[in-house]
């Protein structure tokens, strides 16, 4: 009798100790499950705080540009040419420009230096079939010329030209109720704004930023002095001016 007391008490003891090895190893993965799952919000919370939503590779999505395109009252737009976004988004551009829609587009002055060391780093990388980027004959100016003349009078639309050093693509959105939408392209020369990063951002009005830095401010600032103080408008782009006559 007591022997068999005492096997009950060792059973009763090692099931003791494996409940406390289970709870122990539980509590533990609870932790760390907690601990990264706060440093996830905490994260988040403060990439808010400065502006950000989200981010994704690629590019702005066709439902993003339609819904920008059918809701926005005002849209600023700068790239090197805008050629790709231009051209596959132009029936939404339009049908935005048709009802009324203000949009400010920047690109770089054609035939400059800065576009011919562009097309020198696309010329030299090769990709894994053997392919160069972009061939000698194919200017990225072309393409430019080429979108002024599908643009350029079209009513709602201003162009202007800048010329000195290389700015990231991005679009800035501005909406009837005071909220302000940004999507910022990560990209690196030679690799072309079709495959890069894509950073949102996002200011409502009836929020209250307190960080001194936010990155549609941010984004804004560096438009607008580019637009008001370092472009052109491009009847004083002599290149332009001379194809025109």
């Amino acid at each position: 009798m007591l022997g068999l007391q005492l096997i009950n008490w060792g059973d009763a003891i090692t099931s003791i100790f494996s409940s406390l090895v289970v709870t122990f190893i539980t509590a533990s993965v609870g932790v760390i499950f907690v601990k990264k799952y706060v440093s996830q919000l905490i994260f988040s919370s403060k990439m808010s705080e400065l502006g950000f939503v989200n981010t994704s590779t690629n590019k702005q999505s066709k439902l993003e540009v339609k819904s920008m395109c059918d809701n926005a009252v005002e849209i600023k737009i700068i790239n090197v040419s805008g050629f790709h976004y231009l051209n596959s988004n132009e029936i939404y551009l339009k049908r935005a420009l048709d009802r009324g829609v203000k949009i400010k587009f920047l690109c770089s002055e054609i035939n400059s230096k800065f576009l011919t060391d562009i097309e020198n780093m696309e010329y030299n990388q090769i990709d894994n079939a053997g392919k160069r980027m972009r061939e000698r004959e194919q200017h990225i100016s072309t393409e430019i010329l080429d979108l002024i003349g599908k643009y350029h009078g079209y009513s709602g639309i201003e162009i202007k030209m800048y010329s000195s050093e290389y700015r990231l693509p991005y679009i800035i959105a501005y909406y009837g109720d005071g909220t302000i939408k940004a999507w910022l392209t990560m990209t690196l020369p030679p690799y072309k704004s079709t495959k890069a990063f894509v950073l949102r951002g996002e200011k409502k009005r009836d929020i209250i930023y307190d960080n001194e830095i936010n990155f549609v401010d941010m984004m804004e600032t560096n438009f607008d002095i580019i637009w008001e103080h370092c472009s052109k408008p491009i009847n004083e782009v002599e290149a332009i001016g001379e194809k025109n006559e």
